[in-house]
């Protein structure tokens, strides 16, 4: 069976060595990154099963990075599901990160995205 692939847009090393080694232990194949222009630009040539998404970062945050994923062409690419992480989220509001959130699947898509990660 392969590995599913995570990517990890966190510019803490801190959170994403330790993000590394508890996904790693469950045999997740992880790809990190600093910023959400680094993560526009790994989702040009790569695909992956799922993005845990810091919110406060250097460059592009995280809100705007998903934004502009949701509006990608290719369905593999805007439906992934997205995680929001941050130890911060008293800087943002509930409509914030519902704007973020929006996107064009199915919650049954969602949840069964999230069970074939298993």
């Amino acid at each position: 069976m392969e590995s599913k692939r995570i990517l990890v847009a966190e510019d803490s090393s801190v959170i994403i060595n330790l993000t590394k080694n508890v996904l790693a232990f469950e045999k997740y194949h992880i790809t990190a990154v600093k910023n959400g222009a680094q993560v526009l630009k790994k989702l040009e040539n790569e695909d992956f099963d799922l993005i845990l998404m810091d919110i406060n970062m250097p460059v592009m945050d995280g809100i705007s990075c998903t934004q502009e994923i949701r509006k990608m062409p290719q369905a593999e690419k805007s439906q992934i599901p997205i995680v929001a992480i941050t130890g911060n989220y008293k800087n943002y509001t509930l409509d914030d990160f519902k704007a973020a959130a929006s996107m064009t699947t199915s919650k049954s898509h969602l949840i069964m995205t999230c069970f074939s990660l298993q």
